[in-house]
């Protein structure tokens, strides 16, 4: 059993950045970078959430596609990808601390639209 963290992130966050260039640590041997990235973002009520999450995203032809920017480039799908994250939270807000002191684990994919691409992920807390 899991619990999914997407719904509560989007319930209490307005806006959340982050700043990935997985291709500044591709193995070249592998094709495999090693992801390290930290995001901010503030709940609705005005509270801080930092989020570090470490993983591996495995290269292919698509996620080439979206980091060169390519024209013909696509969403893709959950699990087309080796795309794998650990992330640890620390907030500000009481309500929330309890993600604090939970495991959590996730998979990656590439969002390609008009506005351009972003990096979505699907997380859940393991549990016993």
């Amino acid at each position: 059993m899991s619990q999914c963290l997407c719904d509560l992130v989007h319930a209490v966050c307005q806006i959340i950045v982050v700043v990935l260039n997985p291709s500044q640590q591709l193995d070249p041997r592998t094709g495999v970078s090693q992801l390290d990235v930290r995001a901010q973002a503030r709940t609705s009520n005005g509270h801080c959430i930092s989020v570090q999450y470490t993983g591996v995203l495995k290269h292919d032809e698509a996620v080439v596609k979206v980091l060169n920017w390519a024209e013909d480039a696509k969403t893709t799908e959950f699990g087309q990808q080796e795309w794998f994250a650990a992330p640890r939270f620390e907030t500000s807000d009481p309500a929330l601390k309890w993600i604090e002191d939970a495991f959590w684990v996730g998979r990656g994919r590439a969002v390609v639209d008009e506005k351009g691409s972003a990096v979505e992920y699907e997380i859940s807390q393991a549990v016993n």
